[in-house]
């Protein structure tokens, strides 16, 4: 739509906009639907800033440096200040907008801006009519005027103190709203603001949406609450669908509802949604851009570089394009600026490092992988060959998973910290199987320990002196996607993935014998009551096997403890994983694991094994129902199945864990049981309502991708370290 007088307030001229006070905020309401709207104007406009505004207007020109530098810091203004020459009088509604989209931008995508023509930025609120103003209101919100930004270690505390979610979780209407963030706003901006923090910062889903239905019932008039809430609604289309109703011309939700039809494999209503947010903003480049992904995963080359040259000329005309000489100035500007660079350390190619890759990759970030061998023979070589790669990759952060690429002595971590490199070492198996009494200064120089399962994180923080954090695994939507061919179909009923390891429950327990024999019958006896159906695992089961044994549990030392759990987990998750896949010899279970399956099912059951990272994907696919049976060294969280055949696009059956709900919602995203004649009824029921499995598998596809990738991973990684 052209934007002129008329456009901004209904009934009233653009120098009444210049002019804007709290008197004539109030005259406007009369004239403008959404008065929730316009009275957030005295929020964002500094009434003090507006008449510079119109003083430096009279002479006709305005920077978008002149103009940023009212709201943002030096930094960033120093980044705007190459971008835009002069603009006409009419446009400083326009150009406002512009500035407060720009804080959005993360410093690359800032100093690509213009040097580089990055397109993927461009979507402008204002072209959002009817309401200009809810577009306003979403730069406000989103842009950070005055909320602060949701980064660092310290940055809840700032906005309500480290229980600010617990108190969240018991709000029970709106008569709680806006007090824990103290916020000088109105109800309904304050509603939309707790919403927006606990969604950004991967907190309750129930408690975000809660919130935005707040919202919708203070101020019906407005289509934010439920653009906003589609993030974390379970029915994302129905509240997009709403969006759509109160404000049709609406580009964010029209680009919305057509990811959601994308992931739910609905191609033709997505280009259409595109279609129709580029009649609308015609000079918004990014329909284009969302189009040609589509185009691109469905493999359609000429298709997709066609929308590319479409977008690239669709770049807003009312900016003038910058000379050679501020182009230049503005590519030497982003030569300064540190690169994003990831140095992951390892002592083998595992499979995972490919999964992070793709993460870091996603997020901008270069990624190098050096192997390292773990040991004491070779610290000398390593650590020289380190500090060379330094100095010529000079990275921003260094990853370790499970300790690997580092050294026993710690020279590694030490040169690192000496070099005032981030360096994060994630355990993504037990970490105290890796963690004994004599190489704990492996990690002891490390900024930060994560690990997959929160039930260690305590204790992992305890025994090495080290802030450690609880950061679960995810899925690689590269690796991990549906079949293209709609003629693609499953062609077994139920199959599951997973070996037995029973050699290594033999080495285990032959070393534990070896070194404490009186410790096997408390193993054997544990192992036997979590065989048993109805038994839920938890550590103080070996408390009270010890006490009926004569041994003080309590007494021994904290890494003799974990070793006999190790043992015990190991051997018992072997026989749950044999028992459940016996209860399901009816149905004709296909496995996929290890040979020693083969004593135990039947011939033909036991598949070939396949390559995780190229072969996982269509065995998910080809099974109406992918069975998971967790390890009981998931203590508490789940393992990477649970995303991965989501992603796929197949259906999940699951053992209950204890965070299992933290990811997906039983039932509606995932089939979840408890025991053994559970497991055998759901597999009935779900071979027998086809429409429910893929509803089920649809709802948690969009789920996972939503919040479950290696990129969001990789991102929270970023976010802890500040």
């Amino acid at each position: 739509m052209p934007f002129n007088r008329e456009t901004v307030l209904p009934g009233h001229h653009m120098d009444d906009v210049y002019a804007l006070n709290l008197p004539n905020i109030h005259r406007c309401v009369q004239d403008v639907a959404r008065d929730a709207d316009i009275l957030l104007l005295n929020n964002i406009c500094d009434l003090d800033f507006i008449p510079s505004i119109k003083d430096r207007l009279n002479r006709n020109k305005l920077t978008l440096y002149e103009l940023t530098s009212h709201f943002f810091n030096e930094d960033i203004t120093n980044m705007l200040s190459y971008a835009g020459r002069g603009f006409e009088n009419d446009y400083i509604f326009k150009l406002l907008l512009n500035a407060c989209n720009g804080i959005l931008f993360d410093t690359p995508e800032l100093k690509n801006l213009y040097g580089h023509l990055n397109v993927n930025s461009f979507l402008f609120p204002f072209q959002e009519a009817p309401s200009l103003l809810d577009g306003v209101l979403m730069e406000h919100l989103t842009g950070f005027f005055k909320f602060p930004k949701i980064t660092g270690p310290n940055a809840f505390e700032s906005i309500g103190g480290k229980n600010l979610f617990k108190r969240l979780s018991r709000l029970e209407g709106a008569q709680y709203a806006g007090n824990f963030l103290q916020l000088n706003a109105t109800l309904f901006e304050n509603l939309l603001r707790k919403g927006l923090l606990i969604r950004q910062s991967d907190g309750n889903r129930e408690i975000a949406h809660k919130l935005f239905k707040e919202a919708m019932q203070v101020e019906p008039r407005s289509y934010l609450p439920y653009l906003f809430s589609a993030f974390v609604a379970p029915d994302p289309f129905n509240v997009l669908k709403e969006a759509l109703r109160i404000n049709p011309r609406s580009i964010n939700a029209w680009l919305q509802l057509a990811e959601e039809q994308f992931k739910g494999h609905d191609i033709a209503s997505a280009f259409y949604s595109l279609e129709k947010a580029a009649n609308i903003a015609p000079d918004c480049a990014l329909p284009y851009i969302r189009a040609a992904t589509i185009m691109r995963h469905m493999k359609k080359k000429d298709g997709w570089l066609s929308l590319i040259d479409k977008a690239q000329s669709s770049l807003p005309r009312h900016v003038d394009p910058p000379q050679e000489n501020d182009r230049n100035s503005a590519m030497l500007q982003a030569r300064r600026l540190p690169k994003k660079r990831v140095l992951l350390l390892s002592s083998d190619q595992s499979m995972i490092y490919h999964d992070l890759i793709d993460g870091f990759k996603s997020l901008e970030w270069e990624t190098s992988v050096e192997l390292f061998g773990t040991g004491r023979h070779n610290e000398p070589t390593a650590h020289e060959k380190l500090a060379l790669r330094i100095r010529s990759y000079e990275p921003q952060l260094v990853l370790s998973i499970n300790q690997n690429g580092l050294d026993l002595d710690g020279y590694i971590l030490a040169a690192l910290k000496q070099a005032g490199i981030n360096v994060v070492v994630w355990y993504v198996d037990n970490p105290f199987a890796l963690i004994s009494g004599d190489n704990r200064q492996m990690v002891k120089d490390a900024s930060l320990l994560l690990c997959f399962d929160s039930s260690y994180v305590e204790n992992l923080q305890e025994q090495t002196g080290v802030t450690a954090a609880h950061l679960p695994l995810g899925t690689n939507p590269k690796r991990f996607s549906p079949p293209q061919s709609p003629h693609f179909g499953p062609e077994w009923d139920i199959v599951f993935v997973g070996n037995l390891d029973l050699d290594m429950v033999r080495r285990q327990r032959s070393a534990l014998e070896r070194d404490q024999p009186f410790l096997i019958r408390l193993v054997d006896n544990a192992v036997k009551k979590i065989a048993s159906d109805s038994f839920r695992y938890n550590k103080d089961l070996f408390k009270f096997e010890a006490q009926s044994l004569g041994i003080d549990w309590d007494n021994l030392p904290f890494g003799l403890q974990e070793r006999v759990c190790i043992v015990t987990e190991t051997d018992a998750s072997a026989q749950k994983r044999l028992f459940m896949v016996s209860v399901l010899g009816d149905n004709k279970i296909k496995v996929v694991g290890d040979s020693e399956w083969r004593q135990f099912i039947l011939p033909g059951r036991l598949l070939q094994p396949v390559d995780y990272l190229k072969g996982l994907c269509g065995i998910y696919q080809k099974s109406k129902i992918n069975l998971n049976i967790s390890r009981l060294q998931l203590r508490a969280t789940v393992n990477q199945r649970i995303f991965d055949v989501p992603a796929a696009g197949g259906f999940l059956l699951t053992d209950k864990t204890f965070e299992l709900e933290q990811y997906l919602q039983p039932d509606k995203e995932v089939g979840v049981f408890e025991n053994a004649g559970e497991l055998k009824d759901k597999v009935n029921y779900y071979l027998a309502n086809e429409k429910e499995r893929i509803a089920i598998s649809a709802s948690a596809r969009r789920r996972v991708l939503n919040e479950h990738t290696y990129a969001h991973r990789m991102s929270k990684i970023i976010r802890m370290l500040g």
